[in-house]
């Protein structure tokens, strides 16, 4: 799983590279993209696990709602990915 998520993190990195221009703020938009990665990777398990909890109290999807919901932003990371361009 961590050689998964390596890899991954690659490839963004290589996606924020390529967006900048040729002459442009290349270590701004790499500590940006740092940035957001870390507040993501902060805030994402209080998220999740408080989803989870409120899903189980209140019975919400049987107490699978947090399932769905990560299931729903896949899918609409993989809808916003084929927006992509080539350069």
């Amino acid at each position: 799983m961590s050689s998964a998520l390596t890899h991954l993190k690659g490839a963004i990195q290589v996606l924020i590279v390529e967006s900048v221009p040729a002459g442009g703020l290349l270590g701004t938009a790499n500590g940006f993209g740092q940035m957001l990665a870390s507040g993501m990777r902060t805030i994402a398990p209080s998220l999740a696990s408080s989803l989870f909890s409120v899903s189980l109290q209140l019975n919400l999807a049987d107490g699978n709602l947090v399932y769905y919901v990560l299931i729903g932003m896949s899918l609409l990371a993989v809808r916003l990915s084929w927006l992509l361009r080539d350069p």
